[in-house]
């Protein structure tokens, strides 16, 4: 059954026009007898008969969810987010409250990201009030830099990568009584590679599988572009501007 929309609501486009491609996701302006105007994140707007938008169905969340950080809300273990920031400042630190919220629930939590982060990232999860020394000299958080999990640009491909996932386990699937989380950054010039998306589609499956609740950062560079559609059409959740919403891929 279709959803009513309204004022505010989120939508997707169903019909291209001049500069905006199928898929993008914006919010109702106004609505009108023969069109529906849509605003987007960049601050464009456009008019569309309303058979050319499809309203997004809000988020509906279980008791078993994982929290991840953004006013209280959740999304099913096992599921792959992606999270698009404005800022590197933003980046950075949403990378932080995901990880202090697993390390609250009492999950194991494994990052992957630049050495430089390390500071700022365990000094917001200080700031939520984890003790962050307690939980690396516990085993409950694992920090890693990027080259540890990603194989550089130049050798990356889906299957060598997802191969790399499993000899990994050991340290990724380490399992406790509340479920696990990773969060992982894998570089600019990856994200520049079709392997990359071959690679995020496959891998929804294995976390799944697993149970592993998952987090991956695009830089903010990527605002506005085709790789943040991408991004937003692949993934079941994002989080941007702060707030949890729903993406384009599967659960």
């Amino acid at each position: 059954m279709a959803i009513e929309m309204k004022v505010g609501d989120e939508v997707c486009t169903c019909a291209p026009l001049p500069g905006l491609s199928v898929g993008m996701r914006g919010r109702v302006k106004e609505i009108g007898r023969l069109f529906v105007v849509v605003e987007f994140s960049d601050g464009r707007m456009a008019y569309y008969h309303p058979a050319q938008v499809e309203a997004v169905a809000p988020l509906e969340w279980g008791n078993d969810d994982a929290p991840v950080g953004f006013d209280g809300e959740c999304v099913p273990r096992g599921s792959h987010l992606c999270l698009l920031p404005g800022t590197m400042s933003e980046l950075i630190e949403s990378t932080a409250r995901y990880t202090a919220a697993g390390l609250a629930a009492g999950e194991n939590c494994v990052c992957a990201f630049p050495r430089e982060w390390a500071d700022r990232v365990r000094a917001v999860i200080r700031e939520t009030g984890t003790n962050t020394d307690q939980a690396l000299e516990s085993g409950q958080l694992v920090i890693l830099q990027t080259s540890d999990v990603y194989l550089p640009a130049a050798e990356f491909t889906a299957d060598a990568q997802l191969e790399r996932m499993g000899s990994l386990s050991s340290v990724l699937a380490k399992r406790s009584d509340f479920g696990c989380r990773c969060f992982g950054y894998p570089g600019t010039a990856t994200f520049e590679l079709e392997e990359w998306w071959e690679y995020e589609k496959r891998v929804t499956v294995r976390l799944k599988a697993e149970g592993m609740t998952a987090l991956c950062g695009y830089h903010p560079t990527g605002r506005g572009t085709g790789q943040w559609m991408r991004a937003e059409a692949l993934h079941r959740y994002v989080i941007k501007g702060d707030c949890l919403a729903a993406g384009g891929g599967a659960s």
